[in-house]
């Protein structure tokens, strides 16, 4: 029934419903929605750039109390069941231990957010969590895995009334190195793989391979390319 409100699903027909080893109790402290957001929209990113396609294809809506990621390329929705990442060996994508969206679909559900629903081709996956393991006070998660009719590309839906949340999403893609990123002016200066850029807001962004890492709050934008090995021990513990 939940799909079956969406505009892109006519059919849907449930496959399997799988518990899973990740908890709502995954970690000390949850994600905060910034954290959360940027993950989830990192997923679509890194599918745009693998497949060479641009990233300002990724387009975020948020229409009353429901949050819509669309990106145009398809994949296999059991990627968000197993931990584990085929990314390791690709520098120009940001996740690479496979972690990530497993944390954000925990902590999304810490902070009351529940039902997070993805759809990719025929696939449909709804995120629910389950009861108390006895004696215990962890929740797993559960895969509710369905076939619907062909949609085009991928979506991200979450509905949720967090105001933080929402308007985290809105400005989701500011998170990420693209040509086409508002907060990116004209090139100042460029050399060895290190671009300057004017900034469109006062307090400026630091990229390290595609991702914002600081606030300079100075009105310049950083962009570093490749890796150096200094920012790559500050950098190796990211969850994805």
């Amino acid at each position: 029934e939940m799909l079956l409100e969406l505009p892109q699903i006519t059919t849907a027909i449930h496959l399997k419903s799988v518990e899973s080893a990740i908890t709502t109790s995954w970690g000390k402290d949850p994600w905060t929605e910034k954290q959360i957001v940027v993950d989830c929209c990192q997923n679509y990113r890194d599918s745009l750039v693998e497949a060479k396609k641009n990233i300002s294809d990724v387009k975020i809506t948020v229409s009353g109390d429901q949050i819509t990621v669309f990106g145009p390329v398809v994949y296999n929705l059991q990627k968000l069941f197993y931990v584990g990442s085929d990314k390791a060996d690709k520098e120009f994508l940001i996740g690479q231990n496979g972690e990530g969206q497993k944390k954000a679909f925990s902590d999304m559900a810490r902070l009351g957010v529940f039902d997070p629903i993805n759809l990719s081709g025929k696939q449909a996956l709804i995120v629910g969590v389950g009861e108390e393991v006895e004696g215990t006070d962890l929740r797993p998660l559960v895969y509710h895995y369905f076939s619907i009719n062909d949609v085009k590309g991928s979506y991200l839906i979450i509905n949720t009334i967090s105001k933080k949340l929402k308007d985290e999403f809105k400005k989701g893609m500011q998170n990420f190195f693209y040509p086409e990123n508002p907060l990116i002016g004209d090139v100042i200066y460029s050399y060895n793989d290190i671009t300057t850029y004017e900034s469109k807001n006062s307090e400026g962004i630091c990229f390290y391979r595609g991702l914002a890492r600081l606030v300079p709050n100075l009105p310049i934008v950083i962009n570093i390319e490749k890796p150096y090995a200094a920012l790559e021990k500050k950098t190796k513990q990211d969850r994805d």
